[in-house]
């Protein structure tokens, strides 16, 4: 960490002789690494990356960006800075830039750290790739399973021109996994999942290994369906993919700003069945996305994105928070020192309902349950329009057969409104919170 500062203080005071206001972000991630694939361990690798990145503004709102995999030598920082004064002079003004953010008083977030995964050795990571080949094929011999492990410790120091100084030191454990099954007619069916946490303790390879082989067998015997419109009852591995693109990228202030989004004008109305409360936090413990810091310094937050079916706030940046005049959410993201960073949701966690997910299907005379859904809707239209290849069909209140050559197509607000029920159950991982919800009308495309 002592070396991130360093180099970071180094760009930090040779840069603001230059321009108005500087940013520094300086980003030191090491990671264990497993691939296995066909049911055998196949590579294990120590990869460590570490950079700089300089983001600089003129009192005009020009900005400019450069970025180096080095953060020992002089010359390298001063030429990313250089690089960066030089792309922001060739910019055009930006009326809407204010300023980088002010240094604020910081939140404490719990069990980031996990001295277990920070130190994990190789055996130990061979041994968890080993538990979920085993246990997928403890009950279902005739799977394939291929995924990978990886153990991951990641510093963080931010600092800016205005005084503000962050840093983080935490760690991700994340464990995937695909299964591939065939039977006998030659009909094959796959599954995928993972187990992340940011306490190695909370990772679940042999819960891994025999969900993604059972479902996947599973899957297989797949039948055609008429066209119908029925309720539908969404997985909690269909729930999550979904509510990140509604929440994560239409209730982007900046795709609101630009009106790129469905979500236009929608802040304060209803747009959802008053069954539903999303919440994004940030600061939930040991939570994938949590950190006491955003990806510009301003602090993470809690917020209730959906209320009750009500949209009660966007996501917001510095520059974009300033644009509608309030304050960020907190929601600015660094995948990694080489990108801007870019407004995005932190951890999910949508409030479960009364009744279990068993009472949800067996009160369905007829519809479909879908696994897990691999579309989103547009961003712009809001539409839905997605294959099925992870569905059932009910029955007279069960699970009769998986579904096969059949699509959903629906508009998130038809969806959103249309939530009839919310299961008390629920998956919880590295601070997401997922429930199933039931959705009373949707027209699925079958191939009959």
């Amino acid at each position: 960490m002592d070396n991130l500062f360093a180099s970071a203080e180094r760009a930090l005071k040779f840069a603001t002789s230059k321009v108005y206001q500087t940013e520094i972000f300086a980003q030191k991630v090491i990671s264990q690494r497993l691939l296995f694939a066909k049911n055998a361990i196949k590579t294990v690798s120590n990869i460590e990356d570490s950079g700089i990145a300089v983001r600089v503004y003129d009192n005009a709102g020009r900005y400019g960006f450069s970025y180096a995999a080095s953060l020992n030598e002089m010359d390298e920082i001063e030429r990313i800075v250089n690089a960066a004064v030089s792309s922001m002079r060739l910019g055009s003004p930006d009326p809407d830039f204010e300023s980088l953010p002010d240094p604020k008083p910081l939140p404490n977030v719990q069990e980031l750290y996990d001295d277990h995964i920070a130190n994990s050795s190789a055996e130990e990571v061979i041994d968890l790739g080993q538990q979920i080949i085993d246990a997928g094929l403890c009950n279902a011999s005739s799977v394939v399973l291929d995924g990978t492990v990886s153990m991951t410790r990641e510093q963080r120091v931010l600092m800016n021109s205005l005084g503000s100084e962050c840093s983080s030191d935490s760690t991700i454990g994340m464990l995937s996994a695909s299964a591939v099954a065939k039977n006998t007619e030659g009909e094959v069916a796959t599954n995928s999942d993972l187990s992340s946490s940011r306490q190695l303790k909370n990772l679940r390879p042999q819960w891994l290994g025999e969900t993604v082989a059972k479902r996947a067998c599973d899957m297989l015997g797949g039948k055609k369906i008429e066209t119908m419109s029925v309720p539908v009852i969404l997985f909690q591995n269909a729930i999550y993919p979904l509510f990140f693109s509604i929440v994560g990228v239409a209730a982007n202030a900046d795709a609101v700003q630009q009106k790129r989004t469905y979500l236009v004008d929608k802040k304060g109305k209803t747009i959802a069945s008053e069954q539903l409360t999303v919440i994004d936090d940030g600061l939930v413990a040991a939570g994938f996305r949590s950190l006491p810091f955003d990806g510009e310094g301003n602090p993470k937050t809690r917020q209730k994105i959906i209320e009750k079916g009500v949209l009660r706030t966007y996501l917001y940046d510095t520059y974009t928070a300033k644009k509608d005049s309030i304050t960020s959410t907190g929601n600015s993201m660094r995948l990694g020192y080489n990108t801007l960073p870019q407004i995005s949701c932190n951890n999910l966690r949508i409030t479960p309902g009364k009744h279990s997910l068993d009472t949800l299907i067996s009160e369905t005379k007829k519809g479909v349950f879908i696994l897990a859904l691999h579309d989103s809707p547009d961003p712009v239209s809001g539409r839905l329009s997605g294959l099925l290849s992870e569905a059932f069909l009910i029955e007279n209140g069960e699970i009769k057969h998986p579904i096969k050559n059949a699509m959903i197509g629906i508009h998130v607000f038809d969806l959103l409104n249309g939530i009839s029920d919310i299961s008390q159950d629920y998956r919880e991982e590295a601070g997401v919170l997922i429930p199933s919800i039931k959705i009373n009308n949707a027209r699925i495309a079958g191939a009959n």
